[in-house]
């Protein structure tokens, strides 16, 4: 079945106009453009005894006819309205009274799918069947109650009747008994006075004492406020930042002292090193010079004899010339001469000997170890310029640290000066004696400090505002419980034995005062036992009468028993039935539900027929009765559960939506067009009847193939 098109003549302004219909079909427009006409030729068409009738009920010329595909589909009018034309968007709730409530519910939830009438009438029977036999229950457990009750009476009675000169007895030494109480709590009452008293004047003795110790305390106080104000001149924390300050330059001074001694005893010791390297460099090259000296000797020496041999050879030859000369002079001079330069050659040569042949072998060792030792004296004499450089420089260092030392020590004196002279200034002798004061006046402003509290609640209690006038009003106190003593003060032993007394006394009179109780309570109830006497035979028949209707009433209720057993499986039945049938709804109503908040998984309780026992989960979460729930979320609830019942026909038909998401928001909107997804792929078809330009769009996008109808044209 399928409704492809449909033809309005003399609907108004449609006076002949075709719309062609789908799966889902969409009439828009603002106001007054004639959505309401087209939604009536719709009723005409599917709704049999609506023909001819607007939807405001008025007669007139016009007709409807429609192209159906398949075999034509038709519902009852009032079925139609109130299952298959949704108008959640313009329903008004009523919860004013629950009536109207309950038959809201049933219209809008339960139209077409459930048997309401007949599930009404089965839970009322069996309501009323289970009320009964709760009814009788209730007879039956008070009945046997008040027979219990009575049997209790009967005895009491029978005992009080047997039992009337052993009351009379009783009665006579229970007043015996009461005045003796009265007498003993006369003369307990009379020494509780007494100790009160007593009592009262220790505790006046103690409010002494406590106020001497408050003199005392406060007097305390305002010394420890003046050692505060005179210690706070010299230990203020200005004055003692600035000692410190001059503590701190002080210590810096000396360890700067310290550390140049350090330096200048480090730098003497490197002196000292440098010394004695030069030193040792110094006996090094007087050794190179020595032996050089020495190599210079024997080459002087070597060439000295080398030109005395000259000189004998010179002379032998001369002196043999000379020996030739005529005349024994010349021969004489000459071989003197001879003589003597040959004993020169032979003297030079016996001390060179055969060093002429070593000399000419070893002349290039000679050579090379004369160079060797020129080269280790050249590198030795630069060593010990670099070591008389190193001390030079060294000495300088001393010289300059020596100095620096001396400014060190000269900043110290200062500093030391500055700080004697400001512990003069503090009243102190050295810097721990003032560190000595500074912590005592830390301890007095502790001391302050802790009785600040007892100062602030003892002027709260009295009203005073200064220490002056509390400590005159404590002597003021003190002064007056003095006067007001006029017993001896005890001590704490005493005190606490009076206290016990006390106690003790206390614990007696309230033993004497529930005993006299009990004798009044005792005397009243013989009294009255013996008063009624006369009645209790009457009293007696009349409970044993009651007792008899009792038994009878009792035996009825048990003859009517044998029905409980059928009511409460009827009743368990009926119960199952509806859970059943409430557990379907709430499956239905549900998946539109979430489908059209688009807040997840929603859960939806049915309970019962009322609104109170209907829920359903709010965008919090939070599981609330319908009249509890915002606008929209009521809106998207009826919205559901009205899509959902129109799913209950076994027959795919027409499901008109007019202006039913008026209530709803703009994501909600969208939610309830996607949930028309289940009713197309369910066969059945829609039409949307809008003013929201959105549900327009969302139309477009979920269902491509949808008609959109702008009735905001001219269709004549």
């Amino acid at each position: 079945m399928r409704l492809r098109g449909i033809r309005l003549i003399g609907f108004g302004k449609f006076s002949e106009v075709r719309f062609e219909l789908g799966p889902v079909t969409v009439f828009h427009g603002p106001n007054e453009a004639g959505k309401s006409t087209v939604c009536d030729a719709l009723y005409d068409l599917i709704a049999s005894g609506r023909k001819d009738l607007d939807r405001y009920g008025r007669a007139g010329e016009r007709r409807v006819e429609g192209e159906w595909v398949g075999e034509e589909w038709h519902v009852p009018a009032s079925l139609f309205s109130e299952v298959y034309a949704i108008r959640s968007g313009r329903v008004e709730v009523d919860f004013s009274s629950q009536r109207g409530a309950a038959q809201f519910v049933q219209e809008q939830l339960f139209a077409g799918g459930v048997n309401l009438e007949r599930l009404i009438l089965e839970v009322e029977k069996a309501g009323r069947e289970v009320g009964r036999e709760t009814v009788q229950m209730r007879e039956r457990r008070e009945v046997r109650a008040r027979l219990a009750e009575v049997d209790a009476q009967i005895r009491r009675w029978e005992e009080r009747l047997s039992g009337r000169e052993v009351v009379w007895g009783e009665l006579r030494r229970m007043e015996e008994r009461l005045g003796a109480l009265e007498r003993e709590r006369r003369g307990v009452e009379e020494r509780e006075r007494e100790l009160d008293r007593r009592i009262q004047e220790q505790e006046e003795w103690r409010r002494l004492r406590e106020l001497e110790q408050a003199w005392e305390r406060v007097r305390r106080v305002r010394e420890i406020e003046e050692e505060v104000g005179r210690l706070r001149v010299v230990c203020g924390e200005g004055v003692r930042q600035e000692g410190e300050a001059l503590r701190r330059e002080w210590d810096a001074c000396r360890e700067e002292v310290r550390r140049l001694g350090e330096e200048v005893e480090l730098r003497k010791l490197d002196l000292r090193r440098a010394e004695e390297a030069l030193a040792g460099v110094e006996e090094r090259v007087r050794g190179r010079e020595e032996k050089e000296r020495v190599l210079v000797m024997g080459e002087g020496w070597r060439r000295r004899g080398v030109w005395m041999m000259l000189a004998g050879g010179v002379g032998v030859c001369v002196g043999v010339g000379m020996a030739g000369w005529p005349g024994w002079v010349g021969a004489g001079v000459g071989l003197a001469v001879a003589g003597l330069g040959g004993m020169v050659v032979g003297l030079v040569w016996r001390v060179r000997g055969t060093g002429m042949v070593r000399r000419v072998v070893g002349e290039g060792r000679l050579r090379e170890a004369w160079a060797r030792w020129r080269a280790e004296g050249e590198g030795v004499r630069r060593e010990w310029e670099v070591w008389r450089e190193e001390v030079r420089r060294l000495g300088e260092e001393v010289e300059g640290v020596e100095r620096a030392w001396v400014e060190a020590r000269r900043r110290e004196e200062e500093a030391g000066r500055r700080l004697r002279e400001w512990l003069g200034r503090v009243g102190a002798r050295t810097w721990e004696e003032y560190g000595a004061e500074v912590a005592r006046y830390r301890e007095v402003v502790r001391s302050l400090e802790a009785e600040e509290g007892w100062v602030r609640r003892a002027m709260e209690r009295s009203g005073k505002t200064s220490l002056v006038d509390l400590e005159r009003y404590i002597a003021m106190e003190r002064d007056g419980c003095r006067l007001r003593l006029r017993g001896e003060e005890l001590t704490e032993e005493e005190r606490i034995v009076l206290r016990n007394e006390r106690e003790d006394l206390r614990k007696v009179r309230e033993g004497l005062d529930r005993e006299y109780e009990h004798v009044l309570e005792e005397v009243a109830r013989l009294k009255g036992r013996m008063g009624n006497y006369s009645e209790a035979m009457e009293e007696l028949f009349r409970l044993r009468g009651e007792r008899e209707r009792l038994f009878r009433e009792l035996s009825r209720l048990e003859a009517e028993k044998s029905a409980y057993a059928l009511l409460t499986e009827v009743f368990s039945r009926l119960r199952e039935r509806m859970a059943k049938d409430f557990a379907g709804l709430v499956s239905r109503v549900r998946p539109y539900y979430e489908m059209i908040t688009g807040g997840g998984e929603r859960e939806v309780m049915l309970d019962t027929l009322s609104l109170k026992g209907i829920r359903a989960m709010d965008a919090q979460g939070i599981p609330r009765e319908l009249p509890q729930l915002s606008k929209g979320t009521m809106g998207a609830f009826y919205l559901g559960c009205r899509l959902a019942m129109a799913e209950l026909s076994e027959t795919p038909g027409v499901i008109v939506l007019d202006e039913a998401f008026e209530s709803l928001d703009p994501s909600r909107r969208r939610g309830a067009v996607r949930a028309l997804h289940r009713l197309v792929d369910k066969g059945w078809q829609i039409c949307l009847f809008t003013s929201f330009p959105d549900v327009v769009s969302v139309v477009r996008e979920e269902f491509p193939d949808a008609r959109i109808h702008d009735l905001g044209g001219d269709h004549a």
